[in-house]
């Protein structure tokens, strides 16, 4: 399981080539702050490629990480929303 942050998620999403992490590395984590920053404010602009991040979600090759409280009250609150 490899850790992704929204650069490359997009980038990949952009070029229809978000599968290539499912090939190299089967599962996906992503950190509490990715999801919005690549699915809602992707969705916000008509963002090519969010389309195919949501069912890769789904699927559940990629995850989200859940923080813990201890966590949560470490992060910016903006990160804490997931």
């Amino acid at each position: 399981m490899a850790i992704a942050d929204a650069a490359v998620l997009i980038a990949l999403a952009k070029m229809q080539s978000l599968g290539l992490l499912k090939q190299l590395y089967g599962q996906m984590t992503l950190g509490p702050s990715v999801k919005p920053e690549v699915i809602d404010d992707g969705r916000a602009v008509s963002a090519p490629g969010v389309e195919q991040v949501e069912p890769a979600l789904d699927e559940g090759w990629i995850q989200l990480t859940r923080l813990s409280a201890r966590e949560k009250r470490t992060m910016p609150t903006q990160a804490t929303t997931e």
